[in-house]
């Protein structure tokens, strides 16, 4: 029985963390997409500066609640080490510099803008792959405490039937043929 509970506590225990991380997989497809929405903006829709912005923010946003998601704070929640995400917030600010700037500067910049943005392209596919790597190694882990988990329920299974429960069957069948 303790082995049963053992077993669901850890199945609750990875439920709770595969939501958390799906969270966090979301989070880090969010922010590619904004990433992707902003140099649409910028570059392809001829500095249409108001939806740049906005995304922006958005892009802020979600940075912000993937560094805390990331950061392991809860006990059921994994660490992630994903150094990528300072690297994006140091981004962001230079965004804000930039996009602060008198509108004919902001033109001019608008190559420094573009190389900022295919690093933070570059940077989310990181982050990508750092959560997707993570989340493998968190699975196989699982899988193979659930296996042994297993294993362990099995063996004292055939403990208590071979040494436990067949001997004493056999002396209530030796008693009963005395008797």
């Amino acid at each position: 029985l303790g082995l049963l509970l053992a077993n669901q506590v850890f199945i609750q225990f990875s439920l709770l963390n595969a939501q958390h991380d799906s969270r966090i997989i979301n989070l880090a497809g969010k922010q590619r997409l904004n990433t992707q929405k902003m140099y649409t903006a910028l570059l392809e829709e001829e500095l249409n500066l108001h939806d740049f912005l906005i995304t922006l923010d958005t892009f802020r946003l979600v940075n912000e609640e993937l560094v805390h998601r990331s950061s392991g704070d809860h006990w059921y929640r994994t660490k992630y080490d994903i150094f990528q995400l300072d690297e994006l917030t140091g981004y962001i600010e230079e965004l804000d510099r930039i996009t602060a700037l008198p509108k004919k500067e902001l033109i001019t910049s608008i190559i420094e803008v573009q190389g900022i943005l295919i690093d933070m392209l570059k940077l989310s596919d990181e982050v990508v792959t750092i959560i997707e790597n993570e989340q493998e190694f968190i699975i196989q882990r699982a899988r193979m405490f659930e296996l042994l988990i297993t294993i362990i329920s099995v063996l004292v299974i055939a403990y208590e039937v071979f040494v436990v429960m067949l001997p004493v069957l056999k002396r209530i069948s030796i008693s009963r043929h005395e008797l």
